[in-house]
């Protein structure tokens, strides 16, 4: 029963029943794994059935908790059109709130690979959310521009505690070679 609105559903309880039939009982299995018997039995001038082995009369006293329906969805957001490598975005949220910035890769994960250049105005190689950004209509040509394939999201994981913090010297060289072609390129842009 798809969701047409936040909290309104396609079809109603009564619809939805008789349609997807979520609670029918399969009777299958449902029947018990002894062998039951129906025999009639006469009494006093008149008959009734009889099951055997009777059928249990034990309900829980506690209700049983039933998993509740999940919208969430685990696949990777779909990326704008405009989101295209080389595209100059405007960042919406977070430290760096206000300042332009480089689309350099779109993830796998959904996420965006962002730089500043750091050199330029202190924005430095990050992740950022799709829906956290505006592009705008300037671009560069990133044609020229080769991103090192170690940029993926396991290289953006925070490390662990037995590592001590800050900013690896890989990271750091990472960003002054981004930060160098980078700079080449925006300087042939008008």
């Amino acid at each position: 029963n798809p969701w047409l609105t936040k909290g309104v559903r396609k079809y109603g309880r009564h619809q939805a029943h008789s349609r997807f039939g979520r609670f029918r009982v399969n009777k299958a299995n449902q029947a018990n794994t002894e062998e039951t018997t129906v025999t009639d039995k006469s009494f006093q001038g008149g008959s009734r059935t009889v099951t055997r082995p009777r059928p249990s009369r034990y309900y829980p006293a506690d209700d049983t908790r039933k998993k509740l329906y999940s919208r969430k969805n685990t696949n990777a957001p779909k990326i704008r059109d405009s989101l295209v490598p080389g595209t100059v975005l405007i960042l919406l949220a977070g430290k760096f709130k206000g300042k332009r910035v480089v689309l350099l890769r779109r993830l796998s994960s959904g996420l965006l690979v962002i730089s500043g250049p750091f050199v330029v105005n202190g924005v430095p190689l990050k992740r950022v959310n799709p829906a956290y950004v505006i592009a705008t209509s300037t671009s560069v040509d990133l044609s020229g521009f080769n991103l090192d394939d170690r940029v993926r999201d396991d290289f953006f994981k925070r490390p662990s505690e037995s590592e001590e913090g800050g900013v690896s010297d890989e990271r750091k060289e990472l960003q002054k070679t981004v930060d160098s072609s980078l700079l080449k390129i925006i300087d042939q842009v008008d």
